[in-house]
């Protein structure tokens, strides 16, 4: 497993593919990136395990102020209730050359705090599928 961990610069939604919104303003976030490691073991492997990589899974957890005016925010909570597939970007560092990483996927966790003392805050989930990894311009 390999992971990107950390205070996320920015993470953005879409839902055509076109438009993209920011999701803001953030407190944390984690892409956490596993493959799947296919057993493929057979009788001439001399009494060893084999395997090779497989499948990848890809998910993202968040932290967010809760922000009513955020258009990011309110389109990842109303997914969760049509079950909407979305887009997305991340950007784990806002700079010319650095890495972005753009998926499909969908909200599975929306939480959402209520503390009349504190900031209100939102933590999520997102299941994205077919992650790439590119290059900012």
């Amino acid at each position: 497993m390999s992971a990107t961990a950390g205070r996320v610069a920015r993470l953005e939604v879409s839902t055509d593919d076109i438009t993209y919104f920011d999701v803001a303003p953030w407190v944390d976030g984690t892409l956490q990136i596993e493959v799947e490691a296919l057993d493929c073991t057979s009788h001439q492997s001399n009494g060893s395990k084999e395997f090779i990589p497989n499948h990848d899974n890809a998910t993202m957890s968040f932290q967010l102020f809760r922000d009513e005016t955020e258009n990011g925010q309110t389109i990842l909570r109303d997914a969760v209730f049509t079950k909407a597939v979305l887009y997305f970007k991340v950007y784990p560092t806002v700079a010319s050359g650095a890495d972005v990483y753009e998926a499909q996927g969908f909200s599975t966790q929306f939480d959402e705090s209520f503390n009349r003392d504190e900031t209100q805050n939102i933590d999520g989930t997102i299941q994205l599928s077919s992650l790439v990894k590119s290059t900012q311009p």
